[in-house]
């Protein structure tokens, strides 16, 4: 927890201690580092949002300062969860829809200029939030991160039937996977050392697109299930 929200970016504030943590071999096991200001924790207990009351709940508080309390817990009721969910799974889905427009607008326009970084740039967005839409749905909650690697990870651990989408039993599996990673900063920032070509966006982008379907059938039964709790029809 941190006092203020810029500080929770990972990339400008904390690369250097999530480095460590990743290479430190007295940790030895897999350690996500997550970063939220003392607002937003509240906002997220007065809502009754499942992660932060677990966190509080369940975890181990290493270092608090005085007049820094948490809000207390609340429930979320029944209803709010179906509304909050209904809400998350309609503006990400909409997301998800206008990176893939996008993405395929730039694919369209050839190796000119620099359309083919946008549209690698926009198939990660597409990928970001297919993460984010499981994430949110299934415990409302995703880390602030543009780590499609991390998001990956955590949006699998949630719901295995994700994994299929990417397969990693190769070197030459895991290498779409990794240059579509890359494209967040470098497609945009680093386009000298970045390249990639139309056939290597048209895989990507049908391998995106059957991961968003993925993402959607577990986001779907969620939702089911948030309206059944609620006593609605899904």
């Amino acid at each position: 927890m941190v006092s203020d929200d810029k500080l929770t970016d990972i990339a400008d504030y904390w690369f250097e201690t999530e480095q460590r943590i990743a290479h430190d071999p007295a940790i030895g096991r897999i350690v996500n580092l997550l970063v939220n200001d003392l607002d937003d924790i509240n906002k997220g207990l007065d809502a009754g949002l499942y992660f932060f009351r677990e966190v509080i709940d369940q975890g181990i508080a290493l270092y608090e300062v005085p007049g820094h309390a948490f809000s207390p817990l609340k429930p979320l009721t029944p209803e709010a969860a179906l509304a909050l969910g209904r809400r998350h799974h309609r503006k990400i889905f909409g997301t998800i829809r206008t990176s893939l427009q996008l993405a395929q607008y730039a694919m369209e326009q050839g190796d000119v200029d620099d359309w083919l970084h946008k549209a690698a740039f926009n198939l990660h967005q597409a990928t970001e939030a297919a993460y984010i839409a499981v994430l949110q749905l299934t415990g409302f909650y995703a880390p602030r991160s543009h780590n499609i690697k991390f998001l990956r990870s955590t949006a699998e651990a949630k719901a295995p039937s994700l994994t299929p989408a990417w397969p990693r039993e190769t070197r030459a599996q895991r290498k779409p996977f990794e240059k579509l990673k890359r494209a967040y900063v470098d497609a945009r920032y680093n386009q000298d050392s970045f390249e990639i070509s139309l056939a290597e966006l048209e895989d990507l982008k049908r391998t995106v697109e059957g991961l968003v379907a993925l993402a959607r059938q577990v986001c779907d039964a969620r939702l089911s299930q948030l309206a059944h709790d609620a006593g609605q029809t899904p």
